[in-house]
């Protein structure tokens, strides 16, 4: 079964007990779990070159050895919160098991991004400094990207031979229309939030690439209402 999002092991396993409230290693996730947050809003709003281990500690109210303690290096910790960003889609986009859920999940992940501006501004901002090859995100962001647009046009694939996709449709261009749109939207709502729906503009995409019979119900013309004579 195809995934559409790019999202590897991340976690305890599934059979690890959670730890005991008050101890050491409750305490040490907390810790860990703050860093994240921390790092995640400040990533987003001055970049990864633009805040240092330093910035990160003061925000958490820690001191250096101990964040250095959690995360050896600013490249680790950048990894770590990138990879608690696709926890969130992968928890969106499971296992398609029927290509007419698709529609529906793109528009579900962007409703699930609105509920986390400082994850959108993240990602909007390392993906762009990513893109220079030294960047330590830019293996992360060529195969998140690579996975993301293989897993979507498979299912797309799916959909076209079950005759869900309108006939002009391409299914590997439409996967990257959609990332694309996607993306570039969530850099506009950011920047106006009240101009900008993410969700709106994908359903006009949702609309343009699969025939009406495939649409979620939401974006279905409602029926004529009738009356008796």
């Amino acid at each position: 079964m195809s995934r559409v999002t790019a999202a590897g092991p991340h976690g305890p396993a599934p059979d690890e007990p959670a730890p005991a409230p008050g101890s050491r290693r409750a305490q040490r996730d907390a810790r860990r779990e703050q860093i994240l947050e921390v790092a995640t809003r400040l990533f987003g709003e001055g970049g990864y070159r633009g805040t240092s281990l330093r910035d990160l500690a003061r925000a958490c109210g820690v001191s250096h050895p101990t964040l250095l303690h959690h995360f050896p290096g600013k490249d680790e910790l950048l990894m770590a919160v990138l990879r608690r960003r696709d926890e969130r889609t992968a928890a969106v986009f499971e296992d398609v098991d029927d290509p007419r859920e698709l529609p529906a999940l793109v528009l579900r992940l962007s409703e699930v991004n609105a509920t986390a501006p400082g994850l959108v501004a993240l990602f909007a901002v390392t993906s762009a400094e990513a893109t220079a090859p030294e960047h330590p995100a830019h293996g992360y962001y060529r195969e998140r990207y690579r996975a993301a647009v293989d897993g979507m046009s498979a299912q797309l694939e799916r959909a076209r031979a079950q005759g869900l996709l309108r006939a002009h449709v391409d299914p590997r261009r439409a996967a990257r229309a959609v990332f694309a749109l996607q993306d570039g939207a969530q850099v506009q709502w950011l920047l106006d939030p009240a101009d900008a729906d993410v969700t709106v503009l994908l359903a006009d995409l949702v609309r343009a690439v699969f025939v009406e019979d495939a649409w979620p119900a939401q974006l279905r013309p409602a029926a004529p209402t009738t009356t008796g004579a």
